[in-house]
């Protein structure tokens, strides 16, 4: 690894850039990246951990940052998506259910529909053998 960061900087800098910018199509976010990655390597550097192959491992964890960030980014995005608990109520799929679970509880043998019944209204294996 060159002693010298800026000249490790200036040599990797821009095809680091370049691969980023065509992995997470942003300018902005590869720069984003960029950043981190170097600080990571400065940070790197103040150890006593050698790197054997600097340029390698500038890829590796710009790789690494950008998946990161992406799986994040998208977590973000689910959770966002995703209606306030008790704040909307599908009718429509609840419905459907109900009327799935009606259907299915008629196909099935009385005895086994009474378990089930029971089940769901909260008896024990004990107490539905009892009953």
């Amino acid at each position: 690894m060159p002693s010298d960061f800026r000249e490790l900087f200036d040599q990797s800098g821009p095809a680091v850039l370049r691969y980023l910018r065509r992995l997470t199509g942003s300018r902005a976010e590869a720069e984003d990246v960029l950043q981190d990655t170097f600080l990571k390597l400065h940070l790197q550097r103040g150890t006593d951990v050698p790197l054997e192959n600097a340029r390698a491992w500038i890829f590796r964890v710009a790789t690494n940052l950008a998946r990161d960030r992406e799986r994040h980014r998208l977590v973000e995005q689910r959770e966002a998506s995703r209606p306030a608990a008790g704040n909307v109520v599908d009718f429509e799929t609840r419905l459907q259910r109900q009327q799935l679970t009606r259907l299915t509880l008629r196909r099935l043998p009385p005895r086994m529909r009474q378990v089930l019944i029971l089940w769901s209204e909260g008896f024990s294996y004990r107490e539905i053998a009892d009953i």
